[in-house]
């Protein structure tokens, strides 16, 4: 019989590895060692027309979430907390500058900061649902259950159309891209033509991709850079609303060349 009992104590051994790894993922609040986190990739594209011309830009965000909960939260909302890399989105206008859609708006034109264009649109696509107004994006962070990364996957490639009332991001215009203080704030995407003459918006749009982060817009605009090391030693900036462009809405998590 001690032999029955031996068999039996090496087959538990595998068991409850098994149970504890399975336990991890249903229950991550409840092996708060294992920081759960899940990272996502997305394309934002914008698109524009000048004098019957199309003008577009396009770039490749990270959205890290990590998972900060307690015995005492299992699945709280705020629980979640993300963490972007990548840059703003800058649309070529040729003599009229860049359009540049920024990772995160200074609080002044009602933009939705990047990560939460994700948890609004990719979050209602993959929930079959659509996606909600901006006045009712909600603030708190993206709660990441199992269902919600199986459907993201799912989601590799398709074009989710950004509505011009919903989850937008914080738009601003620059005549003259050598220049941060001649930036013009567009008060929604509706609003750019009496913004910037001759142009009209015709859409945006994001994927979930695997693609590399995109990392040019230093080479596009010439101050980026020096402006990133001031408020990296300084602190971040506090210049919002004043259109000042500052550095963290424009790069995250990428260092100058």
């Amino acid at each position: 019989m001690r032999w029955v009992f031996g068999w039996l104590a090496l087959l538990a051994v595998p068991l409850l590895l098994v149970g504890f790894v399975a336990l991890s993922f249903s229950y991550p609040s409840l092996i708060h060692l294992r920081s759960p986190h899940y990272t996502h990739h997305y394309r934002l594209t914008l698109e524009v027309e000048a004098d019957g011309d199309v003008h577009t830009g396009s770039g490749v965000i990270a959205v890290v979430w990590r998972y900060g909960g307690t015995w005492e939260t299992p699945d709280e909302y705020g629980a979640w907390h993300e963490t972007v890399r990548g840059q703003a989105v800058a649309v070529d206008l040729g003599r009229r500058g860049l359009l540049i859609a920024r990772l995160e708006d200074e609080g002044y034109f009602g933009g939705v900061p990047i990560e939460k264009i994700a948890q609004a649109v990719i979050g209602s696509a993959a929930a079959g649902i659509p996606p909600p107004p901006a006045a009712e994006v909600p603030i708190g962070t993206w709660r990441l259950d199992r269902a919600t990364r199986s459907a993201l996957v799912q989601l590799e490639g398709r074009r989710l159309a950004l509505a011009p009332d919903g989850a937008m991001p914080s738009l601003v215009w620059l005549p003259d891209p050598t220049d941060p203080t001649a930036g013009v704030g567009v008060p929604g995407a509706e609003a750019l033509p009496t913004v910037v003459p001759g142009v009209r918006w015709r859409g945006a749009w994001i994927e979930v991709t695997d693609d590399a982060v995109t990392t040019d817009l230093f080479s596009r605009l010439p101050w980026l850079a020096a402006r990133y090391q001031s408020e990296k030693e300084r602190g971040r900036s506090e210049s919002r609303g004043d259109l000042r462009l500052p550095a963290w809405s424009l790069t995250r998590g990428i260092e100058p060349p």
